[in-house]
């Protein structure tokens, strides 16, 4: 039976999602207003590589890691065909 998790302030997984939450504002909040730039797109893979490193590299946060680049990838198709 797997452990039921504890989702209090300073928990594991309560840091865990305060961080990808702040990543998530910081970021999409960037690519709705069209300022990604090729930079903006490194700085944020490497936060993600530092913020998988930080949770141990749990199969979990790899997968919070790639949905927020889906979805920021996808915002950014999007926005460029709506400025064709």
């Amino acid at each position: 039976m797997d452990k039921v998790e504890d989702f209090k302030p300073g928990s594991h997984m309560h840091s865990m999602f305060r961080d990808f939450w702040n990543m998530n504002k910081k970021y999409i909040n960037r690519n709705v207003q069209h300022s990604m730039r090729e930079s903006d797109w490194y700085l944020m893979l490497e936060e993600l590589n530092l913020f998988i490193g930080k949770y141990d590299r749990e199969p979990y946060v790899k997968d919070l890691a790639l949905a927020l680049i889906s979805e920021i990838e996808r915002r950014y198709k999007a926005a460029k065909e709506r400025e064709m």
